[in-house]
């Protein structure tokens, strides 16, 4: 699926106000941190308001939290990122 929505994505036609170059980049660097990683996905609610530093600091492990939430998110835009996070 990803070879179809790739370039869609990325060049803006499918999606409005995305982050996604920026999410798929995050979830490269993500699968190299040689870590357990805790990632917080969704809409601008999740975006503005989970602080992964604070988790971090706050969990007992030595997990790493990451955001990728994306403002004007929709319910499509996450199921295409869940199959990149489970990767």
């Amino acid at each position: 699926m990803s070879g179809i929505s790739d370039p869609l994505m990325r060049d803006g036609s499918m999606l409005t106000n995305s982050r996604y170059t920026i999410t798929k980049d995050a979830l490269e660097t993500i699968s190299e941190d040689d870590s357990y990683s805790v990632i917080g996905t969704g809409s601008s609610m999740t975006f503005k308001a989970l602080d992964g530093g604070c988790i971090r600091d706050n969990l007992e492990n030595d997990a790493l939290v990451y955001n990728i939430a994306q403002p004007s998110s929709r319910a499509y835009t996450d199921m295409l990122h869940i199959p990149r996070i489970v990767n």
